[in-house]
């Protein structure tokens, strides 16, 4: 009887033993499993990176390559005595211009929406290859627009990220060409080949955007009115020249 008693307490022990093992091993799974399901719950989130912003405060220098397209410029021919004698022909001067930028320009916060109000001066030169030529059984004529010194007033809003820029522009030119015309018609000819500087407006729409914190990168629509004026030959004979034309820009700019 005692024999068989002390069997059975030693039975009794061993599966305590094994209970409770199982329910710690049981419970430590659960916990590891819970441990995993939290770092999976909270990932980690980055932020994003902030736009970069236009530097529109203090000096910047650029460079620009432009293609123009005229408008139709009437070649009239008219004798020393002022009487019209024909209509040559007619230019419609068209080519590549690229040039170099120096400018100016300040800003100021507007009210509402993080936006800024920018304003500021440009000084450009551009050197052009922007001509035209015709010839009839009466006249021979060319045209070409070698150079514009411009000095332009930019004023626009920005977005409310800061990294682009909506501008308009408005200012004075100086333009130097070459104007030939020759032929006779009427009894009358001219003879004339000359070169010129003439002044006019430029003004113009644009947008800037930053590429960097000093580099950004532009696209401008522009037109310059050039003032028409009288070209005359030697034995009086002359013309009315009217050279403005549009110009489509791509440029950049560096911000010191």
């Amino acid at each position: 009887m005692y024999m068989v008693n002390t069997e059975a307490n030693r039975q009794y022990k061993n599966a305590a033993k094994a209970l409770t093992m199982t329910v710690v091993l049981v419970a430590g799974t659960e916990l590891s499993i819970a441990g995993n399901l939290e770092e999976i719950a909270e990932p980690t989130v980055l932020a994003p990176a902030p736009a970069t912003e236009l530097d529109l405060n203090g000096f910047y220098a650029g460079g620009s390559l432009a293609y123009a397209f005229g408008q139709d410029d009437e070649v009239g021919h008219t004798d020393p005595n002022g009487r019209f004698v024909a209509n040559a022909g007619t230019f419609e001067p068209e080519g590549l211009n690229y040039g170099l930028r120096l400018g100016w320009r300040n800003n100021l916060p507007l009210p509402s929406g993080g936006r800024l109000f920018v304003y500021g001066f440009e000084l450009g030169y551009d050197f052009s290859d922007i001509e035209d030529s015709f010839s009839t059984a009466a006249y021979d004529a060319s045209t070409e627009i070698e150079s514009v010194l411009s000095l332009k007033y930019k004023g626009g809003i920005t977005n409310s990220k800061k990294n682009t820029l909506f501008y308009t522009t408005l200012g004075y030119i100086n333009t130097e060409f070459d104007y030939d015309v020759n032929g006779a018609t009427g009894g009358d000819t001219i003879a004339l080949n000359g070169s010129d500087n003439q002044g006019g407006l430029v003004f113009g729409l644009g947008v800037e955007r930053a590429i960097n914190q000093n580099l950004s990168a532009l696209l401008e629509w522009e037109y310059n009115y050039i003032n028409s004026f009288t070209l005359r030959d030697s034995a009086g004979a002359s013309t009315v020249v009217t050279p403005s034309f549009n110009n489509i820009r791509l440029g950049l700019n560096y911000s010191f």
